[in-house]
């Protein structure tokens, strides 16, 4: 049955979509697993690939009518959906797969999955099952309306409803519920047939498509790297001008008193000690240390904010440090417990004495840095140890672990002799997930590109194979005709075809020898013209019980242009366009010779009926000569009836009266076939 365009485009689509589905989902499970750091977008967690990927097979089987494929990976599905539901219960979280070793579905993702799972155990035959499907088509739609809001809420909400991208999810939902809504409202439920050259350019447009995503993916992932990279390089020069100008500052501190001598040295260390406090934040003490290695000044921003400093100097590994004979400014944290604690040693021009100071290195570095970070937050750290995140101003800080997908990372050394470690990574504050929106329309663009090409090429498809039946059936048409008009020309017979009207509208050669007028003469006639006046209402009650469509046989006459009656036995048949009556075929048969010899043999059977003598007639052509006629005589004289004696050769009139002279000469007239006469 061939395919008219609104099949073709569903089949098409139906293809197509389910072709997507497949590739989405294996797409995004091949990159989830070994590729997790390429692509940057909109993806799918492992498992939601993996049932994207089942869900995109048994469509396929069921448009297709595959049960054992269909039945096969609805099963898989299912076996998923409900470990996720359980290991969800009972981790109360979206903790690591046993199955792809990733992030699990979330609970509403499995529960939205198990209803359309319903539909691929189901089937889509039969109006039951096409109600569910467009009923779960329908709330699919609805349920994509939910995850629109999701896009514009903040990204760690989100993580509430899906374990990966809405964009992607939505995606999903909207390919999905056309799917089952184009599915359960198709009228044709035959397995997908739209065409093998149909197939392969809808199949290699979904490839192109997908592979349009992951290289657009990939590009906009290597951009944000970029991105990410270059404001690594501003926080870290930032942060070494930083710390720069707070060594410069203290080694003025130093610098000035290496020309103060006696009492009024302490006042001016407590007075610069209080000017340094409130204008650096993040510094905490200050302390003065002799040659010997004893303090001999100290002053904390509180009052008990210089003991950790004293603890400090009082330890060996710092005193260590402290002795070591350099002329410039030195940085120490001594305690890995306590990163951001930090010690600054800066060496007193022309004196044995050294200047030190204890400040917070993540308060200085959050105060300090003002840089515009837009989409990223920045982890500062050191041996595994954050320090301090960077984040725009405005946004409330996550303190929470980073997250694992690091954009860039940077090894930065201090003036001063720290190293840390620079990470950045996507920011909370920002939706990510609308950075989605270029690849995925590009990759839509392409799908809708796709299914119209593939669609105008089946439907080119479809018109040559139509053009080609329809040739065929002009040939076998014009093969028909020619044998109709054969059948028309050469029948024996009077063929005639009659309009509603009753006017002659064809006519074989037939005719014009059967009525003696020339066929061209007899068209546009009317029936009635050609009849005999006697005859007209018998054959006009005929011809309407024709057009009623009923077959009529009757006989007329009409007188020959010789001057001969003739008489016709004439069939009356309805001729039927687009179920309406719109004529009359008629065949007319020539049977006054017929008529005549049947009138001459009923005038000779009451001859021989009526005769006072006995007549037998034997069959010549059947063995043993059976009589097959006997005439009332016959039965008067020997009291044999016609039944008795039918079937019978004449032998049985024999008897042991009867003259074997005669017989024999019965005998041989019959096979001689010549009258014989006997007594």
């Amino acid at each position: 049955m061939p395919l008219n365009t609104r099949d073709l485009a569903a089949e098409t689509l139906l293809l197509l979509v389910s072709a997507t589905l497949l590739c989405m989902g294996a797409t995004s499970l091949l990159v989830g697993l070994l590729l997790p750091q390429v692509v940057f977008g909109p993806m799918l967690v492992p498992d939601a690939a993996l049932a994207t990927l089942l869900i995109g097979v048994s469509l396929l089987a069921t448009l297709c009518q595959w049960r054992v494929v269909r039945l096969a990976s609805a099963g898989g599905l299912t076996a998923l959906l409900l470990y996720t539901l359980l290991h969800n219960l009972m981790a109360q979280g979206v903790s690591e797969s046993w199955v792809t070793g990733q992030p699990r579905m979330t609970s509403l993702a499995a529960a939205v999955l198990l209803v359309v799972n319903v539909c691929l155990w189901r089937g889509v035959e039969g109006v039951a099952r096409q109600r569910w499907w467009r009923a779960t088509g329908i709330g699919l739609l609805l349920f994509g309306g939910v995850v629109v809001l999701q896009l514009w809420r903040p990204q760690a909400s989100q993580a509430t409803l899906f374990t990966f991208s809405p964009l992607a999810v939505l995606v999903f939902i909207v390919l999905l519920a056309v799917t089952l809504l184009v599915a359960g409202w198709r009228q044709r439920h035959k397995r997908l047939s739209p065409g093998r050259l149909t197939v392969v350019v809808g199949l290699a447009g979904v490839l192109a498509s997908s592979l349009a995503w992951l290289l657009l993916s990939m590009h906009q992932r290597s951009s944000i790297e970029q991105q990410a990279g270059y404001l690594l390089d501003s926080v870290q020069l930032n942060a070494e001008q930083v710390m720069t100008e707070r060594l410069l500052l203290m080694q003025r501190m130093a610098e000035r008193l290496a020309t103060v001598e006696g009492q009024p040295r302490d006042v001016l260390l407590t007075r610069d000690a209080q000017n340094y406090f409130r204008d650096t934040l993040s510094l905490h003490a200050i302390a003065l240390m002799d040659a010997s290695g004893v303090l001999s000044w100290s002053q904390g921003r509180r009052h008990t904010s210089d003991i950790w400093l004293l603890e400090q100097l009082s330890t060996p590994s710092v005193q260590a440090w402290a002795d070591i004979p350099f002329d410039r400014p030195r940085l120490l944290i001594p305690d890995s417990l306590q990163p951001n604690n930090v010690i600054m040693l800066i060496p007193i021009p022309d004196s044995a004495q050294r200047l030190l100071a204890s400040f917070n290195l993540g308060e200085l570095l959050s105060n300090e840095l003002r840089l515009a970070l837009g989409p990223f937050h920045v982890d500062v750290s050191r041996l595994q140890h954050r320090l301090v995140r960077l984040h725009p101003s405005g946004f409330t800080v996550d303190d929470g672990e980073a997250s694992t997908l690091m954009l860039a990372s940077r090894h930065m050394g201090l003036p001063g002799g720290i190293n840390l470690m620079l990470s950045a990574y996507p920011g909370q504050h920002y939706n990510w997930a609308l950075l989605g929106v270029m690849p995925l329309s590009v990759t839509l663009g392409g799908l809708v590109m796709s299914w119209l090409l593939a669609f105008s090429v089946g439907l080119v498809g479809a018109s040559v194979t139509r053009a080609k039946e329809l040739a065929e059936a002009r040939h076998s048409l014009a093969d028909s005709e020619q044998r109709y008009r054969s059948l028309f020309a050469h029948h024996p017979d009077a063929i005639f075809a009659v309009d509603p009207e009753g006017r002659f509208i064809e006519a074989n050669a037939t005719c014009g020898r059967v009525t003696g007028i020339p066929r061209e003469e007899v068209m546009q006639r009317h029936f009635a013209n050609v009849i005999d006046p006697d005859d007209v209402t018998h054959v006009a009650q005929q011809f309407q019980q024709v057009l009623g469509g009923e077959i009529a046989r009757f006989e007329v006459s009409l007188r020959h242009r010789d001057g001969q009656q003739r008489l016709l036995d004439v069939i009356g048949i309805p001729i039927t366009v687009n179920g309406r009556v719109d004529g009359v075929y008629g065949i007319a048969q020539d049977v006054t010779a017929s008529r005549a010899q049947q009138t001459r043999l009923r005038i000779l059977e009451r001859s021989v009926e009526a005769s006072v003598n006995g007549v037998l007639i034997a069959d010549a052509r059947a063995p043993d000569l059976p009589i097959i006629y006997a005439n009332r005589a016959f039965s008067v004289m020997t009291g044999y009836s016609l039944e008795e004696v039918t079937g019978q050769n004449c032998r049985f009139l024999q008897g042991p009266e009867s003259d074997p002279d005669m017989v024999e000469r019965l005998r041989h007239g019959i096979q001689h076939q010549h009258e014989t006469h006997v007594t």
